[in-house]
């Protein structure tokens, strides 16, 4: 079936997760600069953009390009790190106010500046003016700390001054490649945008959407009706949406009165929560945010190839409190609507795919006193009631009282809420390292406070 899909493409097979499987040239990118140019979001048909396919084949090349030249590139990167107008300290001295007992006004010269620009910083109690220091005088000697402060590329003008001089003799041919490297588009993002269509012939017919998304910067989006072809009968559609998990990474979630409602926006939120792969969520429902923090975190990396009772037992924490909050949301899901019925056995199937792959092993005990914990994969039947109206949760939540569990609070995290903080933060996802073990003992222990119970 597969090697028929691609041969509708002129193109040779490829393997599933092949960064050049042709299902990724049915998707159109729209750059964030055309958006100001537009009125409305335009019809698949009716631009010009680059597909995702030549998008991955042009970061293939800037990286097969930044092998040739890495002594540049650090030289350069150097000098971008450097040549800032960021504060940095540079000297710190103590100046001594001698003690008076008349109650003025004492004038100091400050110490001279070794670059120009310099800022001085002192306690409050002292007031800078120009090269001068003005301080009350008091009874006793007082010490007053002074800091020198300048741009960060006047402090370090010098090394910036002797990196540049370096990259000026490299060859022609070097700097050709820099300059490719530099100038490539490749290292802008690529956003998708979960959204929800306000009619069933436009997704945006009043803008609302484009100019919530025309702040965006140095990035490209995935928005449908631009980026996907719009006839349902289209092979090349049909084989996006079954692959659409893979286009869920840098999800912006746009708010609307029914967002929430709808299929194929629970089931973007939904996969992008458990991903972590949300850079803006406007809608930022209590539910969503739980799964996504119990999603990012992470038990103790264990020493032992066989793992402990802490992690393993945190670990499994972790996993039921990432189902018990999926079994929140699947009423929602369960409720939702499609505009074509028939989406909801894809995307369900995608639902459950997604779950099996991002939910880590369970850990298990074979018994109270004997053998080692183990790792056991969870089973596509175990799983696959997830996102239906009939699953026997009380039958999982007994499966819970053999593999160990305790209470414990997950990883808060700071997703932006609206556009103009995700274009200040520059569109950063918080993906927190595993928690250390002295971590994990304080979240447990507070879990176990916050249920008023006694950490016997």
């Amino acid at each position: 079936m597969f090697n028929f899909i691609a041969s509708l493409f002129s193109v040779p097979a490829y393997s599933p997760n092949d960064p050049l499987n042709p299902f990724w040239d049915a998707v159109k990118l729209v750059r964030a600069g055309d958006l100001k140019t537009w009125n409305r979001f335009k019809h698949y048909d009716d631009h010009e953009s680059i597909t995702y396919l030549r998008y991955k084949k042009e970061v293939r090349r800037i990286a097969e390009l930044r092998r040739k030249i890495p002594l540049l590139l650090k030289a350069r990167d150097r000098i971008d790190e450097l040549n800032r107008d960021e504060l940095k300290e540079y000297k710190t001295e103590v100046l001594k106010v001698p003690r008076s007992f008349r109650r003025h006004r004492v004038r100091m010269a400050l110490p001279k500046r070794q670059y120009p620009q310099t800022v001085y910083k002192t306690s409050s109690e002292a007031e800078v003016v120009g090269d001068v220091l003005i301080v009350k005088a008091k009874w006793t000697t007082q010490e007053i700390c002074v800091r020198m402060s300048c741009p960060a590329r006047i402090l370090h003008a010098d090394e910036i001054a002797e990196k540049q001089a370096w990259l000026d003799t490299r060859s022609s041919d070097e700097k050709g490649t820099l300059r490719d490297i530099e100038t490539s588009w490749s290292s802008h993002p690529v956003l998708f945008i979960s959204h929800r269509w306000e009619t069933l012939e436009h997704p945006d017919p009043n803008g609302s959407q484009l100019a919530k998304l025309s702040q965006l910067t140095n990035c490209f989006i995935i928005y449908d009706y631009s980026s996907f072809p719009q006839d349902r009968s289209s092979i090349a559609l049909d084989l996006i949406l079954r692959n659409m998990t893979r286009l869920l990474n840098n999800v912006v979630v746009l708010a609307s009165s029914d967002y929430l409602d709808r299929g194929w926006c629970l089931y973007e939120y939904i996969v992008a929560s458990m991903r972590v792969n949300i850079v803006c969520d406007e809608v930022n429902d209590p539910d969503f945010v739980k799964l996504r923090e119990w999603s990012s975190t992470k038990p103790p990396v264990s020493l032992s190839l066989k793992g402990h009772s802490f992690e393993s037992n945190l670990q499994n924490t972790i996993n039921k409190s990432v189902i018990e909050t999926v079994n929140r949301i699947r009423p929602k899901y369960a409720q939702s609507s499609f505009t074509v019925e028939a989406d909801r056995t894809i995307v369900t199937g995608l639902l459950i795919d997604d779950l099996m792959d991002t939910l880590p092993n369970r850990k298990e005990y074979p018994s109270p006193y004997l053998g080692e914990w183990v790792s056991k994969n969870w089973k596509r039947e175990e799983l696959a009631a997830a996102f239906t109206e009939h699953m026997d949760w009380e039958e999982m939540k007994r499966n819970w009282e053999h593999l160990g569990t305790v209470n414990m609070r997950p990883n808060k995290l700071g997703v932006p809420t609206t556009i103009e903080e995700a274009v200040r933060r520059g569109y950063l996802i918080e993906r927190p390292p595993p928690i250390s073990e002295t971590d994990g003992l304080l979240r447990v222990f507070e879990g176990l406070m916050s249920r008023g119970a006694s950490p016997k």
